[in-house]
């Protein structure tokens, strides 16, 4: 008894639920498609929209210490 017991839970430990791809992981593989996605036969203007963005460094300026 306790043997099928064993192999009963190593069964279930072996059929662990599948994990759902969330709407971040979908569109991380919809930008590395169009990453890959051969460009140079489109315009210039359409390989802009297909092209991933950049994100832009947050640059701050520095404040001045005011001087007495």
């Amino acid at each position: 008894m306790e043997k099928k017991k064993k192999e009963k839970k190593e069964k279930k430990k072996k059929k662990k639920k599948k994990k759902r791809k969330g709407k971040k992981e979908k569109k991380r593989k919809e930008k590395n498609k169009l990453a890959t996605l051969d460009t140079s036969a489109l315009t210039k203007t359409e390989g802009v929209d297909l092209a991933p963005r950049r994100q832009s460094p947050n640059i701050q300026t520095s404040k001045r210490s005011p001087k007495f």
